[in-house]
């Protein structure tokens, strides 16, 4: 290799050269290197696919970006070369040359890779049937073993950073290649540039794979790289990543803090083998200590579940990522790029809401590059599915065709009088899903749902429509119209409600008192019609996740939500309610997480009953708590998670917070805190996260963060 290297590295970062970053095919690269197509962008820079003009051999080049060019940037990039070029092994990616190009730019050359990421393979193909574990994650974990021999640990593990080659059969050594090695750590240095490289509370990693000792800037080892392996393999198995928070934040927070899903939970009932769920789950242990101490541990254990597993036929058929099992189930899933938002928190309200993260389910897969011929019998399976439905379920089709009614009165008469909306599970391109024929009147959509969040609506209510039967879903009711909870309430009840874990119901704002005026609604007419529909949704008995928004609440519609037996998580946003109907209500002792934001009531009797609560977990309040209450919440011996909004505190709150037994993540986004009473937060040792808002502070939260490391700030209110 290249021995002037570092010195070139530091006399790059002290100049800032105006060539090209780019290159095109056909151009020179280092005079060795013809640019044969651009394969794409990182953080740092570009890879090309290269022809190494001497030796006729296909290589792919990674070059710095100029803009990228700073001190910290070339030198993580010399640490990427230094590790990588020191690895040898069939499931790593060789490095073969690195070095300086004439514009300034430093570049290394690695082996070429004909395949797909894993990331790639869930997009297309779906999760990974039980019987390819074995073979692609053992092969991992070898790569992943001849790293952490020579003290390197990945530290960015995720689907894109493994791949499959191309052509090649899943048991054959070095079909699944480990790649990029940007953000790795030699952790046999104490000292000197890789340290240099980290600031206290600077974070590295991708958020949905990130270790918990990684989200909290703790000692990184190669456990780390045990945990985010896990996460890669929780996700090709179930679609979804362990953990998926609304922002970058909350999802640290889940991995720090939050439930170990098992993959039936993640899948909805799919059935994995009992030894599968333990490698997994020790994988994702929160301790270092109590995961895997070695990744060869767990490559014995994948390959002892894989011979337990292998299909029984005698002519064994060939596997490669081009030629996927046929029962492989189809998902899309969410670009995690939506979670990579900035750790500026200014989605910090979002991020506390939550007991909410997000993961997208596209209910309409379908390929486009079908034949002709397959599309004409999709298209008339899906006539003959819609037909035989329509017969079955007294459609609305038959009452309301091929039109949406845009007068109210029709809407309000055509709600009221069709039959019950029956659910109807289908095969569709080779996938069971759910066939739901609604009106053709917008009831509201269907998203995708967690636990931590409601998805972004993937489809309305409305019409026909197709829904995976094998994932987790919500209902956001009132986002598309207010005509029918205000209106026809009773649609609710005729609405099959089984399926359904997550509900946000919300009464719009934007036109609300013109609408209600329109159609002679009161505000009392409103206030009822609102209380029926909740009424009307008791059948819903799989509600875990309940979000209400902009509703005047009276006490029947609250004592509605005693009906939701599985409910868990309740938001009240922006709501009219008086506290005393919500301070008597059963369902509270039972609830894990509960958010009271911008209502304009004294919380005090709904605190005081939530002070006996054995179950609360995550508590979000928008005003003041006395210090009586503070004092009281002791009595919550689960209680991990605490967000007050308020200007000013005592020091005998203060206190009171820090008597919190179990409390991990405290928010107090709007107070201006004394130097005094930080310090007290500061001798919490129980303590993880002090969030508070960066606007109450300003050009001093510099110091104050000083103070102790755990301060996160948010960037607004």
């Amino acid at each position: 290799m290249n021995e002037g290297f570092d010195d070139t590295m530091k006399s790059r970062a002290r100049i800032t050269p105006e060539a090209q970053d780019t290159f095109v095919p056909g151009q020179l690269i280092g005079g060795r290197f013809k640019v044969i197509s651009r394969l794409g962008s990182g953080g740092m820079g570009t890879v090309y696919r290269v022809e190494q003009i001497f030796l006729k051999s296909e290589f792919a080049l990674k070059t710095m970006d100029n803009r990228t060019g700073s001190d910290v940037m070339i030198h993580r990039f010399q640490l990427e070369a230094k590790a990588a070029s020191s690895l040898n092994h069939p499931n790593l990616v060789k490095v073969h040359d690195y070095g300086i190009l004439d514009n300034g730019n430093p570049y290394l050359v690695m082996d070429f890779i004909n395949g797909i990421t894993f990331a790639e393979y869930l997009k297309e193909h779906g999760p990974l049937p039980i019987e390819s574990v074995a073979p692609l994650f053992a092969q991992a974990c070898f790569g992943l073993m001849a790293a952490h021999e020579q003290s390197v640990v990945h530290r960015d593990l995720k689907p894109a950073n493994l791949m499959l080659l191309n052509n090649v059969d899943l048991d054959t050594e070095g079909s699944v290649k480990l790649v990029d090695f940007g953000l790795a750590k030699l952790v046999n240095r104490q000292d000197g540039e890789i340290q240099a490289l980290t600031r206290t509370g600077e974070i590295f990693g991708s958020p949905l794979y990130m270790s918990p000792e990684q989200c909290s800037s703790g000692t990184v080892d190669h456990r780390s790289d045990i945990y985010s392996l896990g996460c890669v393999l929780f996700e090709m198995l179930t679609g979804t990543p362990p953990h998926m928070g609304q922002n970058a934040l909350k999802t640290m927070l889940l991995h720090q803090s939050g439930d170990i899903p098992t993959l039936k939970e993640a899948s909805l009932g799919r059935d994995f083998p009992e030894a599968l769920e333990r490698i997994v789950a020790k994988m994702l242990q929160k301790h270092p200590e109590q995961r895997y101490q070695n990744i060869g541990l767990v490559a014995h254990d994948l390959t002892r579940l894989g011979s337990e597993n292998r299909p029984t036929s005698k002519g064994k058929e060939r596997r490669s990522i081009n030629k996927p099992p046929a029962t492989a189930p189809k998902v899309v899933s969410m670009s995690p790029t939506q979670f990579y938002t900035l750790l500026a928190l200014v989605g910090i309200f979002a991020a506390v809401f939550a007991g909410l993260g997000v993961y997208f389910i596209n209910h309409e897969q379908t390929k486009t590059a079908s034949a002709s011929q397959t599309n004409a019998k999709t298209q008339a399976s899906d006539k003959q599915e819609q037909s035989t439905a329509t017969n079955d379920l007294n459609s609305p089709a038959q009452v309301f065709p091929e039109r949406v009614c845009s007068d109210s009165d029709k809407k309000k008469e055509i709600l009221e009088n069709i039959g019950p909306i029956k659910e109807t599970t289908v095969i569709r391109n080779n996938e069971k899903q759910h066939m739901y024929v609604f009106p053709n009147i917008s009831l509201g959509s269907i998203c995708s749902y967690t636990f931590q969040n409601f998805g972004q609506p993937f489809c309305e209510a409305q019409g026909t429509v197709y829904v995976p039967a094998d994932k987790p879903i919500a209902m956001k009711i009132g986002n598309m119209g207010a005509i029918p909870m205000l209106e026809a309430p009773s649609i609710f009840k005729k609405i099959p409600g089984q399926d359904f874990q997550g509900l946000i119901f919300s009464v719009p704002t934007d036109g609300i008192s013109d609408l209600a005026i329109q159609d002679g609604q009161s505000p009392a007419t409103m206030e009822k019609n609102v209380a029926t529909s909740l009424q009307n949704l008791a059948g819903w008995t799989n509600l875990k996740s309940i979000h209400l928004k902009t509703c005047s609440l009276n006490e029947a519609a609250l004592t509605a939500l005693n009906n939701f037996k599985k409910l868990r998580l309740l938001t009240i946003d922006q709501c009219m309610l008086n506290p005393e109907n919500i301070a008597n209500q059963p369902f509270l002792s039972r609830l894990t997480h509960f958010y009271i934001r911008i209502c304009k009531f004294a919380n005090g009797p709904v605190i005081s009953r939530l002070c006996h609560s054995e179950a609360l977990q995550a508590l979000v309040v928008d005003e003041a708590i006395s210090v009586e209450n503070l004092h009281n919440l002791q009595r919550c011996p689960n209680l991990e998670f605490l967000q007050i909004t308020c200007k000013q505190f005592d020091d005998k709150a203060v206190q009171e917070i820090c008597g919190l037994h179990n409390l991990q993540t405290i928010s107090l986004l709007d107070a201006t805190l004394t130097d005094k009473q930080i310090k007290t937060l500061s001798h919490c040792s129980r303590l993880q996260h002090i969030l508070l808002s960066k606007s109450a502070y300003g050009n001093d939260s510099e110091r104050v963060k000083a103070m102790d490391p755990r301060i996160y700030f948010a960037e607004g209110k």
